[in-house]
């Protein structure tokens, strides 16, 4: 006998603990993040290079968060949290590259400080920092790019809109 529930109605149920898990996961490594680097200081270089470096430790479980919620919004058709995730998604890789270049200075103007000695273990941790902030931008851009294009790609004609499915997928 085919079913006429669909996985999307099988899941509902789980929508505001996979919501609720989702925010668990970026906001609180963000406030060990913001914890550890104690208060802004924008205009001492040293800072900025170290909290930039930090924060590359912490960002793939705010990106599974990310992508938990998007998934959430793509699998039970939240269209409007979907289109929000989709853009914060996207903000967040600007912000990303933004603070790769601006670190990418900042590595520029401390590295003829470090001992010759020192050298390579700077460039080693400060190339995995940077690796990490790009790919970080690369995987929220993708996540924003599919959120919002698949919200665009979904429009069903209207005499399909709330048909019954007849093979479950």
């Amino acid at each position: 006998m085919i079913s006429a529930t669909s996985t999307a109605d099988r899941l509902r149920p789980f929508a505001g603990a996979s919501y609720a898990l989702a925010a668990l996961l970026v906001v609180l490594p963000l406030l060990d993040y913001t914890q550890n680097v104690g208060a802004p200081q924008l205009g001492n270089v040293q800072w900025r290079f170290a909290s930039v470096g930090l924060l590359s430790s912490y960002l793939v479980t705010p990106l599974l968060g990310a992508s938990l919620a998007v998934g959430t919004a793509a699998v039970l058709e939240h269209r409007t949290a979907r289109r929000i995730l989709g853009y914060g998604c996207m903000a967040l890789a600007i912000l990303l590259v933004l603070l790769l270049l601006g670190f990418v200075l900042d590595v520029i103007q401390l590295r003829h400080g470090v001992p010759v000695e020192g050298r390579r273990g700077f460039d080693a941790a400060t190339a995995r920092a940077g690796l990490k902030h790009f790919l970080g931008a690369v995987v929220a851009f993708s996540f924003g790019q599919a959120a919002i294009k698949g919200e665009r790609g979904e429009r069903r004609p209207r005499s399909e809109q709330g048909a019954i499915p007849l093979v479950n997928r």
